[in-house]
């Protein structure tokens, strides 16, 4: 496969903070929306980059899935023992969890509306991408929608459709600010290669063609962009293939480590002009111990020169954690997302020094 350039010059600039910033994978303990926006909003403000997080610990109607789900136009789900299963009409549970979105999405309003006036910087929200919502979605007589071409196309349309509404509330909510949608897909490894087991678990269903996958991940990044979203499609940790993200603006990776080796393929991805969400971050160590940010920016200056890069390299760069935050004590949060915040910046100071 060939290395495809950006569809357009420079796609950072949607990505709203174009400089070197501090993020979140977007999972978080507890179960109070406000409460954890408040602090998130805290630790991430401008020039970093917030989020409408998920809140697992809230039950079934608050996870990405249900979530995803809410924003469907046209087609809904209801939530059966097996899972969810697609229907034209809203059923109870596709009614609940659209409720708590429209929940969530009012709490960050709120919390927009209770800080200061300007421009405030760039939220990022999540769904599910088409791949791995295909392979998670069930159809009425119980068979995977991975496995009709035709309810893959439906639901396609459907996500399409659905995320202009769904931007519309955002637009609201966020008064001003940049919005980034970060396209999940997880299972797309799995979907790709023929691995999604069927409902027995005593077969596989066929592989989805490269072909149709790029067009469904482009047809969603495109919309995304005509309504003024930035996007980045992740993976859950390698670097997307590049067929699979030629319209998207950045790609969130995890390299395995700070060995150059590791990191190879995300620089060459960024060389491109793609922005980069590098989940490097680490949470406290076996005794609780926070990472220390000097060490974090140093550790990541090294790698970094390593491979040729420098300063302006730094541009389109996010830091986020490795592992999502939800098993962390809520008390840590806000000091581990604090730690990322601070590690952008001396890396940032590390760097200008450098290149002095």
């Amino acid at each position: 496969m060939t290395e495809p350039g950006p569809t357009e010059t420079d796609p950072l600039p949607r990505l709203g903070a174009a400089r070197l910033s501090a993020g979140t994978r977007g999972s978080l303990p507890g179960t109070d929306m406000p409460e954890s926006l408040r602090m998130l909003r805290g630790e991430l403000g401008d020039p970093h980059q917030g989020a409408l997080p998920v809140l697992p610990e809230t039950g079934w109607a608050g996870t990405r899935l249900a979530r995803t789900v809410a924003t469907l136009g046209g087609l809904s789900a209801d939530l059966q023992a097996a899972g969810w299963r697609l229907r034209e009409s809203p059923g109870r549970e596709a009614r609940t969890a659209a409720a708590r979105l429209s929940s969530d999405v009012q709490a960050l309003a709120d919390a927009i509306g209770a800080e200061s006036a300007g421009h405030r910087g760039t939220t990022v929200v999540d769904l599910i991408g088409p791949l791995s919502l295909a392979a998670e979605l069930h159809l009425g007589e119980g068979r995977a929608v991975l496995a009709d071409h035709g309810a893959r196309r439906d639901l396609r349309e459907a996500q399409r459709a659905g995320l202009a509404e769904y931007v519309r509330a955002l637009r609201t909510a966020v008064e001003g600010e940049d919005l980034v949608l970060r396209v999940r897909e997880l299972r797309a490894e799995q979907v790709l290669a023929g691995r999604v087991p069927t409902a027995s678990g005593l077969r596989t269903l066929r592989a989805v063609p490269c072909g149709e996958a790029r067009a469904a991940l482009s047809e969603l990044a495109l919309a995304a962009r005509s309504l003024g979203l930035g996007t980045i499609l992740d993976q859950g940790g390698p670097v997307p293939d590049p067929d699979l993200r030629a319209e998207f603006d950045a790609v969130a990776v995890r390299p395995a480590s700070t060995d150059p080796r590791d990191w190879e393929a995300a620089a060459a991805a960024h060389d491109t002009g793609l922005g980069l969400r590098l989940g490097v971050l680490t949470g406290p160590d076996t005794r609780g111990r926070l990472p220390d940010p000097g060490r974090e920016a140093a550790a990541l200056w090294r790698t970094w020169r390593s491979l040729g890069l420098g300063q302006e390299h730094l541009r389109g760069i996010a830091l986020e954690e490795r592992a999502d935050l939800d098993p962390v004590a809520p008390e840590r949060v806000a000091s581990l997302l604090g730690v990322g915040a601070r590690t952008a910046q001396i890396l940032a100071e590390v760097a200008a020094e450098d290149a002095a």
